[in-house]
């Protein structure tokens, strides 16, 4: 049976934390890449929550730079700095957090950037309602 839950519903992570726990358990393949994809849910369900900040992960992380996001990021970056307090600058600031978060994404996917990384190295940066992970 499987049960969905809005992104921002809490007891996802928490859901998905206890199914993470269980397969680290485990060695099989199936298992490992069942882990790595609940991993790479729960990060998604994290940022969504606001509990995880795809900038704060970005900073931290070592990635690839050659990623044409990067350069998009830099740039509406300087575009939110120069429109500084306006409606172009909030724009540009919110276009930034959607394409940091794109970023952190298509890291995941291609495991330049593991979840399991993020999920260890990164502090929540809300309350915590899905336990110690």
């Amino acid at each position: 049976m499987t049960v969905s839950f809005a992104y921002g519903d809490p007891s996802q992570a928490a859901a998905l934390n206890a199914e993470i726990t269980l397969l680290a358990a485990r060695t099989d393949t199936y298992s490992q890449n069942l882990l790595n994809q609940r991993q790479q849910e729960l990060v998604q369900v994290l940022l969504a929550q606001n509990n995880l900040v795809a900038a704060s992960i970005l900073s931290t992380c070592s990635y690839v730079t050659n990623n044409p996001l990067v350069a998009a990021i830099t740039a509406l970056q300087t575009l939110a700095t120069s429109y500084g307090q306006t409606p172009p600058g909030y724009a540009a600031n919110e276009t930034v957090d959607q394409k940091q978060r794109q970023l952190v994404t298509e890291l995941m996917a291609s495991g330049q950037l593991p979840a399991s990384t993020i999920l260890s190295t990164m502090t929540n940066t809300g309350p915590s309602q899905f336990g110690t992970l």
